[in-house]
């Protein structure tokens, strides 16, 4: 008996020797490598089934009655995710395996899809619109993929991920549940977004105003961006970062949940702004007056700064930082929690002041 190796498939075969009329009968057919099965298998061909090719990839499907599908998640062969929704990819990865390599057209595979229950990830993928879906539970990646258009989307469950993608509108999405990243886009518009439930990210984006977006429910980080206008903006939950950005007035926003840093910025109007949860920064910035703002929950740093007065704030949780600014007066300033740090006394002269709770640390003046 004489052994043949195939070395060519992975599984090896053992056979025995063939005449060489037998071995002309032994034809093998084209076999493609399924990343998903760690097999091999023939291409789809077309028209393909939709609900064939979604099943053989662990993706679970419903038909409604009008004919639509909704699926459970959406990638491309050879991905799988955890229970924390991390990415898993099959061996030989570098293969990168995408259902155009095994004769998928995306655009007609999910061309009857309105809903994805769970995460759709396109990176890699070759669609160039989400057609006519409407909702998905869960992140949206859009990196390195070729959709350009989101179709009919107007819900996203968990984050959108859009860098690296051909993507230039929000267009109809009005609602995103966690973060909306457009860090390294080409994204332009918000289109009808009005909700964020987590962080906004802009840096280098193409993004110059946040449109129609009126809650920002994590926080809003348009450092370093092309963002010039804030939109319709009115609550950020936890901290706003607009450092180095363009931006030159909060216009309607009232309440910001954590940090406000100002460092470095245009900002030269708080516009509305009346409440900051934490900490307000406001070293090297141009703003010359604290305007509407009433209370900062923690420490107010206005030092380095060309502040000239504190408006109408009345009330910082702990220390206030004075020195090194233009600020003559503690102006309607009544409850200080911690320390003022100042280089003038004169400054303390009239003061509204009815609690304080800290002591008087003078700063050296260096100049």
């Amino acid at each position: 008996m004489k052994i043949n190796l195939n070395l060519t498939n992975p599984h090896i075969n053992v056979q025995t020797a063939k005449s060489p009329k037998q071995s002309a009968q032994f034809k093998t057919s084209p076999l493609k490598y399924d990343s998903v099965s760690f097999g091999f298998r023939k291409k789809f061909k077309e028209p393909i089934n939709p609900e064939e090719v979604f099943n053989k990839y662990g993706i679970k499907t419903q038909r409604r009655r009008d004919g639509k599908l909704i699926i459970s998640h959406y990638c491309q062969p050879g991905v799988t995710f955890d229970e924390c929704g991390n990415k898993k990819h099959a061996p030989l990865t570098s293969l990168k395996q995408t259902y155009a390599k095994i004769g998928v057209n995306e655009e007609e595979l999910l061309k009857d899809v309105v809903e994805i229950q769970g995460i759709a990830d396109f990176e890699y993928s070759n669609a160039t619109s989400l057609g006519q879906i409407e909702k998905i539970g869960g992140h949206l990646i859009l990196k390195d993929s070729k959709v350009r258009d989101l179709g009919n989307l107007k819900r996203i469950g968990g984050d959108i991920i859009i860098s690296n993608s051909g993507v230039k509108s929000m267009k109809n999405v009005e609602y995103v549940g966690r973060d909306l990243d457009a860090i390294d886009s080409g994204l332009e518009d918000t289109g009808e977004v009005r909700y964020v439930g987590r962080n906004l990210w802009t840096k280098n984006s193409e993004l110059k105003s946040l449109g129609k977006i009126e809650e920002i429910a994590g926080g809003m980080f348009i450092c370093n961006s092309k963002v010039e206008d804030v939109g319709n903006v009115r609550k950020i939950g936890t901290e706003a970062y607009l450092n180095n950005s363009r931006v030159r007035t909060l216009k309607n926003i009232e309440t910001i949940g954590g940090v406000l840093s100002l460092s470095q910025s245009m900002v030269e109007d708080l516009g509305q702004l009346r409440h900051v949860g934490t900490d307000v920064i406001c070293k090297n910035s141009i703003l010359k007056s604290l305007n509407n703002l009433e209370t900062i929950g923690e420490t107010a740093n206005l030092a380095y700064s060309l502040l000239e007065d504190t408006g109408k704030l009345k009330s910082v949780g702990r220390n206030l930082y004075v020195d090194h600014s233009y600020i003559h007066s503690l102006g309607e300033i009544k409850h200080v929690g911690g320390d003022i740090f100042t280089d003038r006394t004169s400054m303390l002269n009239g003061n509204c002041l009815e609690n304080f709770a800290g002591k008087i640390v003078m700063v050296r003046n260096l100049s």
